[in-house]
């Protein structure tokens, strides 16, 4: 049994404590985790102190496929959201990472990387977000038939992700499909006509 609680956030936020809010946002309670976690990036946001912008990124662009289950996967939703934030908050020079990441070699940080930008609709990402949607294109064609056949009409879950590869469908091709997938969907949150005519072009190719 630990000899202490969970950190106070809002005690560590009156004090300015920045270092302890970062280090709230490794802190590790299966029970408590994501809360304090999501608490301690809503800090780190509004007291928008640059020495942030490296943890809140890594918050922001957490791998969805680690951890036992999907309950795991679902958990991190709302810290990734309010590490996003967060860095919108610090300014445009804390987001500059997450539209770099959407260049990364890594399929989750692609993915995530779109999701967070989408979801603090950050329109100077846009040329990235749909250049990465139409990269993507010809090799979620493939991913989507097996995503069809599996009947999942929501995001991706690691349950496919492990299906598409005892399927013998490349990592490359579930990557793009996911990147894809990730990149519409902030299009969509973003919008403009620039958005929505790079979205009109994607789905009539999906016919």
């Amino acid at each position: 049994m630990p000899l202490f609680g969970p950190p106070n956030i809002e005690k560590l936020k009156q004090k300015g404590d920045v270092k302890g809010l970062i280090k709230a946002l490794t802190y590790e309670n299966i029970q408590r985790q994501a809360d304090i976690r999501r608490a301690a990036a809503e800090a780190l946001g509004e007291l928008g102190d640059e020495r942030a912008i490296e943890p809140l990124t890594a918050a922001a662009l957490t791998d969805l496929n680690e951890g036992p289950s999907d309950i795991a996967w679902d958990a991190k939703w709302p810290v990734r959201r309010a590490a996003a934030h967060a860095l919108a908050s610090i300014g445009a020079r804390a987001v500059e990472p997450l539209v770099e990441a959407l260049e990364a070699e890594k399929w989750s940080l692609r993915s995530a990387a779109a999701v967070a930008l989408g979801e603090i609709k950050w329109r100077p990402a846009l040329k990235r977000l749909i250049s990465l949607l139409n990269n993507a294109h010809e090799h979620e064609r493939e991913a989507l038939k097996l995503h069809t056949a599996y009947g999942i009409q929501a995001g991706i879950t690691r349950t496919w992700f492990m299906n598409a590869m005892s399927q013998g469908i490349s990592s490359a091709t579930v990557s793009y499909s996911e990147a894809a997938r990730a990149a519409s969907w902030a299009l969509e949150r973003i919008g403009g006509p620039q958005a929505e005519r790079a979205l009109a072009k994607y789905r009539a190719q999906q016919k």
